[in-house]
């Protein structure tokens, strides 16, 4: 019985093994490598990936410069934080006018650059009840991803989280501090 077992295992083991070697692995902007590709066409996919990155990257900090945005790169994501005196005054989702000009620039590069997912993080600063900013910091996320649509960016592309006043960055006994907690982030990802 147990040499079945072990036969019926092995059997089982193999043709995994076997079909592990047929897989493709995807990689960003519909690139497809085999998982036996040589390590030449491997990185030479990964940079094609960075370069759109990097691009898309060289773009945003064109169009948002001296917008107030900060835009920092983390590896293949582009990382974008939009501080409270751009958008939004203390216990309001309304965005303030002067961000429709930086939402209208960032829209122009995210719909030249399809291929890339966009996470959309509010964040309040602690005046108020801890329940009220986390709806808050939700509704203008939302916001934002709303207006960023009506941009023409593809609804589907967004991700949108609040955090209320979970992840300061500042601390929240002043008002400059309190002003940059209530901040948006966005992270921009390529699609995988």
């Amino acid at each position: 019985m147990k040499s079945l077992v072990y036969a019926i295992s092995a059997t089982i083991l193999i043709g995994a093994l076997i079909l592990a070697g047929c897989l493709t692995t995807h990689f960003p902007r519909g690139n497809k490598v085999s998982n036996t590709a040589t390590e030449g066409q491997v990185v030479a996919t990964n940079r094609t990936s960075a370069s759109f990155m990097d691009s898309q990257e060289a773009q945003l900090r064109k169009r948002l410069n001296h917008s107030g945005v900060d835009v920092t790169r983390n590896g293949q994501s582009i990382h974008l934080n939009m501080p409270g005196h751009l958008t939004f005054s203390s216990g309001s989702h309304n965005i303030k006018p002067g961000f429709h000009e930086v939402l209208k620039s960032l829209a122009s590069v995210l719909v030249e650059y399809k291929d890339t997912r966009i996470n959309i993080c509010g964040h309040t600063d602690s005046v108020g009840k801890q329940s009220y900013n986390q709806k808050l910091s939700t509704i203008r996320a939302r916001r934002v991803a709303s207006y960023l649509a009506a941009q023409g960016i593809g609804a589907g592309r967004f991700s949108v989280e609040g955090f209320g006043e979970s992840k300061p960055i500042a601390s929240n006994k002043t008002k400059s501090g309190r002003a940059k907690n209530r901040r948006v982030e966005i992270e921009i990802l390529p699609i995988k």
